[in-house]
Order: structure tokens, then sequence, then C-alpha cells
């Protein structure tokens, strides 16, 4: 399963029930720009995204089905919008497989200056709406 999964995600997770990455790997690191071992996902996940990561680990667990969901990620290098993957596994210890597959993303530097533009735009707008 794990083997299929790298075929079509960019990086797989091993999360604890807890929601901690359990295991340390250089790929992790490097996609979320630090290390990852024993850090919570969720805390990385755009706010409204936690809830729903949540409800998605705990149907997977209920149904031992795979479940899917999109999600961003809040990095301090960009906002990273993906497709996540997760399958609850059972063993010594229950545990998940999450797959991460990057679908789009915008660097910082980037979305400050897009907000800076649209900061413009409407200032703009509205001094034009002002002079009418």
């Amino acid at each position: 399963l794990e083997a299929m999964s790298w075929m079509s995600c960019d990086i797989i997770l091993r999360l604890g029930q807890d929601g901690r990455v359990l295991e340390p790997h250089k790929m992790h690191d490097t996609f979320f720009g630090q290390p990852m071992q024993g850090q919570r996902l969720a805390d990385f996940m755009a706010v409204e995204d936690r809830v729903l990561l949540q409800e998605m680990l705990q149907k997977a667990a209920e149904t031992a089905e795979l479940q899917s969901m999109p999600a961003s990620f809040e990095l301090a290098f960009a906002d990273v919008r993906t497709q996540l993957a997760a399958v609850s596994v059972c063993g010594a210890s229950t545990h998940y497989l999450l797959g991460v597959s990057q679908v789009d993303h915008v660097p910082k530097q980037e979305a400050i200056h897009l907000n800076s533009l649209q900061t413009i735009d409407e200032e703009v707008s509205s001094r034009a709406d002002s002079a009418r």
C-alpha cells in the first residue's frame, strides 16, 4: 500500500492517532521547511482545514477505506494547496498513512506582492469612486 502511494503522492506521512508525524524523513522536512517528527500536522494547515483533517482521519479509522480531501498548508515560505489521501493502518498501534500531493503554491514574497497590488487596486478604485 505504501509503495503504491509513493507513485501518486509527493510525500507520505505516518501520523499517530493524535495527528503527530511519527517518523523523521528528509522529504517531509524539505516539503514543510522544517523537521516534522513529533509535529502536529494540523498546526501547519489553514484553520478551516484542521477540523476537516480530524474528521477525515476518524472516517478512515471507522471505515478502513481510503479517504481524501483538499487542504491548504500555511508554511513559512509559501501557501501550499494540496490533495490529501489517508488510510488507517492497524497493527501494534493504530496509525495513519497520509499521502500529500501538491496542487499549487504561492511563495510568500509573491503572496505579499499580490496582496499589495490588490490593496493598490482597491485604493485606486475607491479614489475613483470618490472623485465621481
